[in-house]
């Protein structure tokens, strides 16, 4: 008993079998919800997918919806800058303009931690480790790891040299991650990717962005794929070499919207006044492109392409043919 509990295993069990029993209480009270359902949140800050439900954060609210169109859980965080970062099971609502986080499952809150400093940042990995960047003196930043049950795992002080951290996502083994840096360096915005391990405390392998180009999001999708995207361009980077693999130029256009799939990948851009959907195959080579017209989004799954319009939504597949057309929404969607 000893043992598991200095190694965490007890706890990682505790936190598995705690998800195993919502689900089967969300699946026993399936008949209580339904769809369309009226959350009451007129202003979404984000919805981001949690375990085949969704969570929705206001700007005073966090509601956590079932697959079955159920509310499970409400909280009221009273952060005033809040966001949300999801896992698998798990999601975290933190306050971008203080030091405070909760943590919370599908169906209660788990944990709130206030730290000694501002956090900038907090990401979740598949198996609900959260990483919490915070601000640090004389450091860039200062990254905390903890499993399920807030055990800390890994703590490391970024040195000032790297930049300041902007984006942090987890390698499918819950083991890795990827952390986005900017710095102005001679006059220009730099930004970078390390590629960081938890059993290492020294910085990884480095991938270096072309000059002026913002990073806007990560994604490690495998073993040997991490998609970067960013103002200008989009690159796939093999994390195990941190070398580009491949990459996609805009080509002067301005990026809109991008839906960065395992497989495929949609951009949303702005060309010359008027939206084009662009769609890219895996290794990032077009696949379609099609004008988006008032299209102001763009949404994915593996098989799917949906445009979101004023007042409508289209769905079409990977090849730029149009499925469907939901028009005369009551609202923006």
């Amino acid at each position: 008993l000893a043992l598991t509990v200095v190694t965490g295993t007890l706890s990682a069990s505790l936190a598995l079998l705690g998800d195993a029993v919502d689900s089967a209480s969300l699946y026993l009270n399936r008949a209580d919800g339904g769809w369309p359902s009226t959350t009451g949140i007129t202003e979404p800050l984000q919805i981001e997918p949690l375990a085949d439900g969704f969570v929705e954060l206001g700007n005073e609210d966090v509601l956590v919806y079932s697959a079955y169109g159920s509310k499970i859980l409400s909280l009221q965080p009273s952060y005033a800058r809040p966001v949300l970062a999801v896992g698998g099971t798990h999601f975290v609502v933190y306050n971008r303009a203080g030091s405070e986080l909760t943590v919370c499952s599908r169906t209660r809150t788990l944990y709130t931690q206030r730290f000694d400093e501002d956090i900038l940042l907090c990401a979740m990995s598949n198996n609900n480790s959260l990483a919490v960047v915070t601000d640090a003196d004389r450091f860039a930043g200062w990254i905390h790891i903890y499993d399920p049950s807030m055990r800390e795992l890994y703590s490391w002080r970024m040195p000032q040299s790297m930049g300041t951290p902007i984006a942090l996502d987890f390698a499918p083994d819950n083991r890795r991650f990827a952390s986005g840096m900017i710095a102005a360096r001679d006059g220009q915005l730099n930004c970078s990717v390390y590629f960081m391990s938890l059993d290492s405390d020294t910085e990884g392998l480095l991938y270096t962005a072309d000059a002026g180009s913002m990073l806007l999001r990560l994604d490690w999708q495998s073993e040997n794929r991490v998609m970067a995207v960013f103002d200008t361009y989009i690159a796939l980077i093999d994390p195990r070499t941190a070398a580009e693999v491949a990459r996609y130029d805009y080509g002067g256009a301005a990026l809109q919207s991008v839906a960065p799939g395992r497989r495929q990948t949609a951009l949303l851009l702005n060309v010359h006044g008027g939206n084009s959907l662009v769609t890219l195959s895996e290794s990032l080579t077009v696949m379609s492109e099609i004008p988006a017209r008032q299209a102001f989004a763009v949404s994915a799954t593996d098989t799917d392409i949906y445009l979101l319009c004023p007042d409508a939504v289209e769905c079409y597949g990977y090849d730029g043919v149009q499925n469907w057309v939901q028009t005369g929404l009551p609202s923006r969607p």
